[in-house]
């Protein structure tokens, strides 16, 4: 037994939680009490108004707990620093989902399956999340066909951002997350020293 007590105003302290619970499972199991080598140990975590009980810990990324803060739907470019932006927000505790904008078939399938392969490797740090993949081309033709050049890519965001907000309404995500400004930091020069 490891008691962690976070809600002190709960009647038994940490050790005592741990004699009562320790008793209860030694009486229900009928199992040798081992407390040097251990076959299972409980884990409990109090908090106001619930406890917590596991007997298994999985490694995560650190930080809180996915899910306990909240869902969220990231923007995958393709690039590195989308999924890092996603990442950090798992750290958080957000439970990430993703929307991938592709430009089949202006462009082929590579960008989908790199982001298959992003939501893969990121998603061993919150077990599930969904996937979306936007065929954007349609809007790119159109954005082409009416606008200037140096317009175009704000325009592309524009509608990647609301089409985005549509689908994280849908999905009960409650914010947006890119990599922008993760890989717009200005680059610090060093000093010169005279």
């Amino acid at each position: 037994m490891h008691t962690k007590r976070s809600d002190k105003r709960f009647a038994l302290t940490s050790p005592e939680v741990n004699r009562v619970l320790g008793a209860a499972i030694q009486q229900a199991t009928g199992a040798r009490v081992d407390l040097d080598r251990a076959a299972v140990t409980v884990a409990v975590d109090i908090l106001p108004g619930r406890a917590f009980f596991s007997v298994e810990k999985v490694p995560g990324a650190g930080g809180l707990p996915v899910g306990t803060s909240g869902r969220v739907l990231a923007l995958l470019s393709g690039g590195i620093d989308s999924p890092v932006a996603a990442w950090r927000m798992m750290r958080r505790g957000c439970r990430v989902d993703f929307v991938h904008f592709h430009s089949v078939p202006f462009l082929d399938r590579t960008s989908q399956e790199k982001a298959r392969e992003l939501v893969r490797l990121l998603v061993g740090w919150e077990l599930e999340a969904d996937l979306h993949l936007v065929p954007f081309a349609e809007v790119q033709r159109q954005i082409v066909a009416g606008v200037g050049r140096p317009l175009r890519v704000v325009l592309y965001r524009r509608m990647m951002l609301r089409i985005a907000e549509a689908i994280a309404r849908r999905a009960g995500a409650e914010a947006l997350v890119t990599g922008e400004s993760l890989g717009r930091w200005p680059r610090r020069r060093s000093p010169t020293w005279r």
